[in-house]
């Protein structure tokens, strides 16, 4: 094979971490909650969504704070390994390690 005829490389995967913003946020099978789509799991704060495809526009959803959104995230829950799509509206950023929690370099204490 010449480089003229090589394969182009796949980009890299862009991994964005989220957190859940309330207990019990369902991870939903498709990116609405139609018929076709189905309860795949709960998501709680501090376990971590890692969204894979950015954001979809899918059927609209009012999360319990009264907000409305019909964007949604496909990711995984990082402490269950469950996949599927939340609305934009139960995602939040995650948690940022407290001074207490860092050492003078910046890095994690173990």
């Amino acid at each position: 094979m010449t480089a003229a005829n090589q394969p182009a490389a796949m980009p890299e995967q862009v991994i964005v971490v989220y957190d859940f913003r309330v207990p019990g946020v369902i991870i939903w099978s498709e990116p609405d909650t139609g018929p076709n789509s189905i309860r795949s799991g709960l998501g709680y704060p501090n376990q971590l969504f890692n969204c894979d495809k950015g954001t979809f526009d899918g059927g609209p959803y009012t999360c319990d704070n009264g907000v409305t959104t019909s964007t949604w995230r496909h990711g995984t829950d990082a402490a269950t390994g469950i996949t599927g799509w939340v609305p934009d509206c139960n995602l939040v950023a995650p948690p940022q390690p407290s001074e207490t929690e860092q050492g003078d370099s910046g890095e994690l204490k173990s």
